[in-house]
């Protein structure tokens, strides 16, 4: 058998049907792969649902223990009853593509593979992107890559796991999908990430109660992610190695709660936060490992482990006013080609100054000229343009050129009016610019300024029954009016498609 299918269950309700869906839709042959369910204790029903889907399942059945409450103990019960030369982990809440089972087998047994990372899509909400921008053999090369996602939705060789004796920690516990992840890639003898087509979805629940959510202990969460610490301290190959791998805990799990808007929506629960970091620092991470970090994750680290909150809580406010700003700076509709043509450019800027301890730094501290600088928009950063029908709410996305230079991300966006039907709705439409992958990243409608009113004033065009106009409506914001243009303007405007075309040739 090639493949055992492992779902930890736990009072799922409705919402396990989508993910018993998929499995029975695999494009793998049924007797190729099983799904072993392991109920941890459900009180909703969903012992006897799951009785009834492996009694008309062959290749399904379930394994019934008592309630645990964590979901380590249900995982390895599943891992240990599996028959499979592979384990593939899923939530009871989510979903597979179709293929997945039968690509990532394909793949794992190709290429060797102890551990395979399938391309994750979210469904209503964030899965990792950057991870599976390609397909990579030998994944364990780059930590960087694989530390982004520690997620266990993934494939492994049973036979590794169990040399390696590699288990989640079981009982009432956090981040114990951490331990096992990382322990795997540091292992393994191969890491790879299939990248070609979807295999796994993240799916949001309308009742806001995913497997994964529950109210956190800061103290213990931090505890927690110690030990996936300890771990990379003792089996990573080289210090570079250590260095990376540590970075996810310090970042993501760390820091990345006190920067900004996220340390400012907290609740009361933010000194304890606060505290939990700091210890957590104080332990495990030298001020030469936070100094590495970036200008902003230098100064939330050095008032973490200074236990400046106050000072923290300026930086936040600070932060949480830096936005993505763009602007126009030119505008047309092209007679010749019928397209809207629309140039902008886009950087960050704080609307408040910088709070004192970084206008006069205390010693190691970034100077406050670094901070500011941070806010340069990355090259990574992705920009969208859309047209949007004020009232109907239909949606049309401008193809778009982009490039980033001195922190400064300039966009070209083109939409082609003759070649896009639902443009010949009537009415105005607003155009709305968002950019993705850094600081706060608003879809709002494009508004110039005063000044900039002249860049968008009196271009209009005719095509197909319709009058196109650009100009600046209400509250400043750019709109595209379109208008029946009635038989004469359509005779016009045939008459200067043809006079068009002849300019061309």
């Amino acid at each position: 058998m090639r493949v055992s299918v492992v779902v930890p269950v736990y009072n799922p309700g409705p919402y396990i049907r989508d993910l018993v869906d998929s499995l029975r839709e695999q494009t793998l042959d049924p007797a190729e792969f099983e799904v072993v369910f392991v109920d941890d204790g459900s009180d909703d029903g969903t012992p006897a649902l799951l009785d009834r889907v492996a009694a008309e399942a062959p290749n399904m059945r379930v394994i019934h223990t008592p309630n645990s409450g964590w979901p380590g103990r249900p995982r390895n019960i599943g891992i240990d009853a599996a028959r499979g030369d592979f384990v593939f982990l899923s939530d009871h809440d989510d979903r597979l593509d179709p293929d997945a089972l039968q690509r990532l087998t394909d793949f794992a047994i190709e290429h060797g593979s102890d551990v395979v990372l399938g391309k994750v899509v979210g469904v209503g909400r964030p899965a990792p992107t950057a991870v599976f921008a390609r397909t990579v053999v030998d994944a364990q090369h780059d930590p960087a890559l694989l530390m982004s996602t520690l997620t266990p939705q993934k494939l492994f060789r049973r036979a590794f796991l169990d040399e390696q004796r590699i288990r989640f920690p079981e009982g009432r516990r956090r981040l114990e999908d951490h331990l096992f992840v990382t322990t795997a890639y540091l292992r393994a003898r191969r890491v790879s990430i299939y990248a070609d087509h979807p295999i796994y979805y993240f799916v949001i629940r309308d009742d806001g109660g995913n497997a994964s959510r529950r109210p956190v202990e800061w103290r213990g969460y931090f505890a927690n992610a110690a030990e996936s610490v300890a771990v990379v301290d003792a089996e990573a190959p080289d210090e570079a190695t250590r260095v990376v791998m540590r970075r996810r805990w310090l970042r993501v799990e760390a820091l990345g709660r006190l920067r900004g808007t996220a340390w400012l929506g907290r609740g009361q629960d933010r000194e304890v936060l606060f505290e939990a970091v700091h210890d957590l620092l104080a332990q495990h991470y030298p001020v030469g490992e936070i100094d590495l970090l970036g200008a902003n994750d230098r100064v939330a680290g050095r008032l973490a482990l200074d236990g400046r909150q106050d000072d923290l809580q300026a930086f936040a406010e600070w932060e949480a006013t830096v936005r993505v700003r763009p602007r126009l700076t030119a505008a047309r509709i092209d007679l010749l080609t019928d397209q809207l043509e629309l140039r902008l450019s886009a950087d960050q800027r704080a609307t408040v100054p910088l709070p004192p301890v970084l206008a006069d730094p205390p010693a190691g501290y970034p100077a406050g000229d670094d901070v500011a600088g941070m806010q340069r928009v990355p090259a990574s950063a992705r920009a969208e343009v859309r047209l949007r029908h004020v009232g109907s709410g239909t949606v049309v996305k401008a193809a778009v050129r982009q490039r980033v230079e001195d922190g400064v991300l300039h966009i070209d966006a083109t939409v082609d009016l003759a070649g896009t039907p639902a443009l010949l709705r009537e009415g105005r439409w607003s155009v709305i610019v968002a950019v993705r992958g850094v600081g706060k990243t608003p879809s709002d409608p494009l508004v110039v300024r005063p000044e900039e009113r002249g860049l968008v004033a009196g271009t209009e065009v005719r095509v197909a029954g319709r009058r196109f106009l650009l100009g600046v409506g209400d509250a400043r914001r750019v709109l595209l009016r379109v208008e029946a243009a009635g038989p004469v303007s359509r005779l016009r405007s045939t008459a200067g498609a043809v006079l068009r075309r002849l300019h061309l040739r």
